[in-house]
């Protein structure tokens, strides 16, 4: 629990913990009970209730803008608001038992600071279609070269792109071999994103990955290769610490709903 909370309380002893402030309201009650029995206790009566509530009213400004020079200001006046002697033997004992609480009456709370705005994020991407990506050195062939340059040159990453799953990654998991084959029949797999849209993707930040595909590795089917071996890899994009990376699965793997394919929507 931070040390420095303010408890603002009438002065019940449950409420004597952390840093503790008393309401003026619950303060002030005494004075509102007060009955003058002649014009003089009620002239003084109504002066002293007025400059409290004045006193109060600059407290509250104080606490929108404090400074120390302020500070030692409120003090003073509310030490010689508390010595007022009106010869008003309730009222009097009433200021006297305020000026005993001055540390908890003038305790302020500072005014929480705004919480900062989210930074406007871009989710537009472009891809340079005339540019090959680079692929790892492991990489023996490309299983779709007529898809490694396709789709748009520009898109919004929000709007334009979803992510896909298999039936049955949806309610667990499924081998990418299996995924591969489903996204092959009726030409799917040219609606996928591609590694020259991964490697865009990535250059738009962590804020937008996040934002969009938070705790998910999302994969660019578009651009399955093969292995030195012969065994078959996806790229997909994850989050590593404060960066986007691009990593690659086998497609013997299992692939789960946090695993989506990104497809260019309808």
């Amino acid at each position: 629990m931070n040390p420095e909370l303010v408890i603002l309380s009438d002065d019940a002893g449950q409420f004597r913990v952390l840093l503790h402030a008393l309401c003026w309201i619950h303060a002030e009650r005494v004075l509102a009970k007060l009955v003058g029995f002649n014009d003089e206790q009620r002239t003084a009566l109504e002066r002293v209730r007025t400059a409290v509530w004045e006193l109060y009213r600059e407290l509250q400004a104080y606490r929108t803008a404090p400074t120390a020079e302020a500070r030692a200001t409120l003090t003073e006046r509310f030490v010689a608001l508390c010595a007022t002697r009106t010869g008003f033997t309730s009222l009097d004992l009433a200021m006297q038992r305020m000026g005993r609480h001055q540390g908890e009456l003038l305790l302020v709370e500072a005014p929480k600071p705004e919480p900062p705005s989210e930074p406007v994020l871009d989710f537009l991407v472009r891809v340079d279609r005339s540019v090959k990506p680079s692929y790892p050195d492991w990489m023996k062939k490309l299983e779709h070269p007529e898809l490694e340059c396709s789709g748009p040159a520009e898109y919004n990453l929000q709007t334009a792109v979803e992510q896909w799953l298999h039936d049955d990654q949806k309610n667990g998991s499924v081998q990418g071999n299996t995924i591969y084959k489903s996204l092959q029949k009726g030409n799917a797999l040219a609606t996928c994103l591609n590694l020259q849209d991964g490697l865009a993707i990535q250059q738009k930040g962590i804020a937008v990955f996040r934002k969009l595909f938070a705790g998910k590795a999302v994969f660019l089917w578009g651009s399955v290769v093969q292995y030195r071996n012969g065994r078959l890899n996806v790229p997909y994009l994850s989050r590593l610490g404060g960066k986007v990376v691009v990593r690659w699965l086998w497609l013997d793997c299992g692939f789960s709903s946090d695993d989506p394919a990104l497809r260019f929507g309808k």
